[in-house]
């Protein structure tokens, strides 16, 4: 960002007890002498200003938030209240404890960061020392922060006036630093999101206009300027100008789009920019790299497949058909509406009064379609739309509408405490009282037909199918909705507290799933197969778990809340329906990327079996774990180890090599191997405290096996020491050359090459930046190397010196890999991105989906897949073959066609968007 949109003043805003007044004195008195600016309130609110309003603004203005944490300022309303502030705005937080809080409560936000603490400490300077490099970090990032929080906030208070808005280069500054940093610490809110894209907007809108004039202007004049001068040359400068611009845009709309949680839009302006770089093959370099990261990063996101609108009110009710070709959904504009999945809406019906409607549901032969809703009263409607019947008896809204699994009987749940059974010709059944509030829903169980409603009284009421009370369970809190599963086993309810809870049919508590919902959820449905559980409501997400309690992802999109959820028959998809007036499908399971979940710490290592392609991973809950490259948990190992540190396959796929510490008390490095099976053969050796890194030689004979105290040892399959080399210094990555003639090892501001046959130094590197990890290409001609310092190490060894690829990420690059045929290699780190580059140094692609720093990665057999592990308890299997332009557009094209096609709300120019397109099913 440009100098004076960084410009900030005050490094830091002080919170703090009155009654740790003296402590404060001493701190500012410190802080003063090293020239730190600082906000506190005995000096900087003056008379007869709005106290809370001056507090606020001097939260905003500070790069830093400073909590003193003791047992006063801990339950002080005020103190807690400025934290609060802090919090809302993405401060960075900087807690300092200066008295005992041991017995305290703390705020959830300073629970997860690390104190400083000045309480118990031997003198004030240590801590101070400390203090100072926490409001030094990331100094650049954080004042730009705060910057940019400045001026939304402005923005803001002056009712969003387009006056205060960037432009020009002030904004182009601003986009290219946000573009740069956009993964670093405290996140951005959504008001500085905000303002950054509605400057992007209203500049690119007066630069359109600008344009426009421009070309009027030109008109009249092009053809003298053309035969007098020769300006051709001139116009298409710009024109191309005009384009990198644009790309430049449309890449950090596309960004902004992601950083919203709105992949799908994402998506469509990835598509736009990818379009034009299409046409534009003289693009190269980072602008290349960064439109094709663009458009990756959405493809590999996105599981919204379409937004069907339409409706004018809420949309409170949807139902699939049996054969899952027509949608069903009801409003509170009084109508239903008949979708096919792409969009297309097959027929509008309304209820003879227009009133609104709350629920709808096909009959399972699809020929009868029942909804109801404010009149208290349902109707039936045949394909053709006809009204069949319309059965009176509830005395308030209907709520529900559910069909029998054999068509034969259909339910109905009203507000008015009641469920009825009626014959679809019309003829009522029975009455099913019971419930001291609304019933909000009845459901079927498809194996014997008794029923189960949910109600605001927090009941689950179980009924026999002629409608007598077989069970009450009374649930914790009020239940919005409850249903079976499809082979009956299970019955799910989705809770105003959050939580969705399983139950026996016998009211035997199951299971509660975490992560909560941070609001009540109104909605639920459990897929066909009865392995997974959809929830959703107020907080806008859709979660899906299985059924054992893991969250297999979360699904943003709604702009309001959730009402209504529905798989598909075949389980494929899932539907939802919104308060925002929208329906939207989601496939969740992204075909380009296959998460892997399973361990209960963060993955430490990995390694592919170049015979199975089974992939083993090693993390910090001490377990080895063998996978399918389809995601499946094939084989967990018990290990020797409190902790794993790294893995290896020896090439032959025979054995599997795994190294940590053995526990925390013992603190002893070891090396446990096992066949590739999962035998094990024990503990091959022990050294150091750690064991950090470990390699196979090519012939799958060696071991290298490096620790904290600076060995590699090389160990043969029997443990014998046949070799050791000294780093001195702790070593973090170590590696075999392909031909086996050399072994690399670096740690901290060190590399070294040794010669194997005689031990001989032949290359060696010194800096002051740790070395994480290393990898040579295959033909042993070069290293690449990951730094600490954000640089990826480049190293052709004929050379004297390595060079760096500067900016390669925006963290400590943790891990890098050569493809198995040396054309690209990949890095990655504690920005959660991957980069992928070329041989020679050239970015390629970043792209990006883990939610915590990536701790390593390996490249299967063929290089067509790339396998990342990450402190986020989680591997990725990333498929690398949609990684070209035509390939991204040609596959994101038919995922979006549906929408372009069929959304009343596309514009007239995006429905050509597509055009021309070779369609994915052509492709390669």
């Amino acid at each position: 960002m440009a100098e004076e949109v960084l410009r900030t003043d005050l490094d830091v805003f002080i919170s703090y007890s009155r009654r740790d007044k003296e402590f404060v004195q001493v701190l500012t008195h410190h802080l003063e002498t090293c020239d730190r600016t600082y906000w506190i309130d005995w000096r900087d609110i003056l008379p007869l200003t709005e106290w809370r309003q001056e507090i606020r603004q001097g939260i905003l203005a500070a790069n830093s938030f400073l909590f003193v944490m003791s047992p006063h300022s801990l339950i002080s309303d005020e103190c807690l209240k400025e934290v609060e502030c802090a919090v809302s705005v993405n401060k960075r937080l900087v807690p300092i404890v200066c008295q005992d809080i041991s017995e305290c409560s703390v705020p959830a936000a300073l629970e997860k960061i690390n104190w400083i603490f000045f309480y118990g400490a031997e003198n004030f300077e240590q801590p101070f020392q400390e203090l100072q490099l926490a409001l030094d970090r990331d100094l650049d990032y954080v004042k730009g922060h705060t910057r940019l929080l400045k001026l939304a906030d402005e923005w803001d208070n002056q009712q969003r006036d387009d006056s205060f808005l960037l432009r020009g280069s002030r904004l182009e500054a601003t986009e290219a630093w946000l573009y740069q940093k956009f993964t670093q610490s405290p996140a951005l809110t959504q008001l500085q999101l905000d303002f950054v894209a509605t400057s992007r907007l209203t500049e690119t809108q007066r630069q359109k206009r600008d344009m426009r004039h421009q070309r009027i202007a030109l008109g009249a004049t092009v053809a003298t300027l053309m035969v007098v001068t020769g300006l051709g040359l001139l116009t298409e400068v710009r024109r191309r100008e005009a384009i990198r611009q644009e790309l430049s845009a449309l890449n950090y709309a596309s960004a902004t789009s992601l950083a919203l949680d709105k992949p799908f839009e994402a998506l469509q302006l990835g598509v736009r920019a990818n379009r034009q770089l299409q046409k534009s093959r003289w693009i190269q370099g980072p602008l290349r790299a960064e439109t094709v990261s663009a458009l990756s990063h959405a493809a590999y996101r996105v599981q919204e497949k379409n937004i069907l609108e339409g409706h004018s009110g809420h949309i409170y009710g949807i139902d699939f058909s049996a054969d899952g070709q027509r949608l069903a959904s009801a409003s509170l504009d009084g109508t239903v509406k008949l979708w096919q999945p792409d969009g297309a809406v097959i027929s509008t019906l309304s209820g003879p009064d227009g009133g609104a409607l709350l629920d709808v549901s096909f009959s399972p032969d699809g020929q009868t379609l029942g909804a109801g809703g404010a009149d208290a009263m349902v109707y039936l409607w045949n394909q053709a739309g006809e009204l069949l019947q319309r059965l009176s008896g509830h005395q308030d809204w209907i709520t529900y509408v559910r069909f029998s699994p054999d068509g034969q009987r259909l339910a109905s749940a009203s507000v008015d405490g009641t469920v009825k059974l009626w014959q679809p010709d019309g003829l009522a059944l029975a009455t099913l009282p019971g419930n001291e509030s609304m019933v909000l829903s009845v459901r079927f169980n498809p194996v014997n037909q008794t029923l189960v409603s949910a109600s605001l009284d927090g009941r689950l009421n179980l009924w026999r199918p002629d409608g007598a009370l077989i069970k009450t369970i009374q649930a914790s809190t009020d239940i919005y909705e409850a249903r079976f599963s499809a082979d009956g086993t299970t019955l799910a309810a989705a809770g105003a507290d959050g939580t969705v809870t399983l139950w026996s049919p016998e009211g035997n508590l199951l299971k509660t799933f975490e992560p909560i919902a941070s609001e009540g959820l109104t909605s639920l449905d459990i897929s066909p197969n009865g392995e997974l559980v959809a929830a959703a409501g107020t907080d806008r997400i859709i979660r899906i778990w299985r059924q054992d309690g893991t969250l297999v992802t979360t699904l943003p999109g709604h702009q309001a809340s959730v009402q209504h959820l529905a798989f598909s028959p075949d389980g494929t998809w899932l539907a939802s329906a919104g308060e925002d007036l929208t329906l939207r499908l989601w496939q969740w399971d992204n075909p380009w990327m296959e998460r892997l979940q399973g361990h209960s710490q963060a993955i430490n290592g990995l390694a592919i079996n170049p015979q199975t392609q089974q992939v083993v991973s090693g993390s910090q809950d001490g377990t080895l774990k063998l996978w399918s490259l389809e995601g499946e948990v094939l084989q967990t190992l018990d290990t020797a180890a409190g902790w794993i540190n790294d893995v290896a396959v020896s090439p032959d796929g025979r054995w599997i090599v795994g190294v940590g510490q053995e526990s925390d008390t013992a603190q002893v490095g070891l090396v446990q191997l096992w066949t590739a099976t999962g035998e094990s053969k024990g503990v091959l050796a022990r050294q150091g405290q750690w064991v950090n890194v470990v390699a196979f030689s090519p012939n799958s004979q060696l071991m290298a096996s490096a620790s904290d105290d600076g060995r590699i040892q090389i160990l043969g399959l029997d443990g014998q020491i046949q070799q050791t080399l000294e780093l001195g210094t702790n070593v973090l990555g170590v590696e075999f050359s392909p031909d086996g003639q050399l072994l690399a090892a670096a740690g901290l501001g060190t590399l070294r090459v040794w010669r194997l046959a005689d031990s001989e130094l032949v290359n060696s590197y010194d800096g002051s930046i740790s070395i994480n990890d290393l990898s040579f290409s295959p033909d042993s001609q070069t290293l690449v190397f990951a730094n600490s310092d954000r640089t990826v190490g480049l190293w052709p060894l004929n050379e004297p010196e390595p060079r760096f690829l500067d900016k390669a990420h925006g963290g400590e690059v943790k891990a890098v890999q050569f493809s198995p045929d040396g054309r690209q290699f990949a890095s990655a780190g504690q920005d959660n991105m991957i980069g992928l580059w070329s041989a020679s140094g050239e970015e390629i692609v970043t792209i990006g989906s883990h939610d915590a720093p990536i701790t390593t990665l390996q490249f299967t057999a063929d290089g067509s897949k790339l396998v990342t592990g990450s402190e986020d308890n989680t591997l990725i299997i990333w498929d690398l073959s949609i990684l070209t332009p035509d390939r991204l557009v040609s596959w994101s094209c038919d995922w979006l066609a549906g929408y372009l096609q069929n959304n009343p709300n596309v514009a007239a120019a995006d429905r050509k968007l597509c055009q021309g397109v070779v369609p994915w099913s052509a492709e390669p």
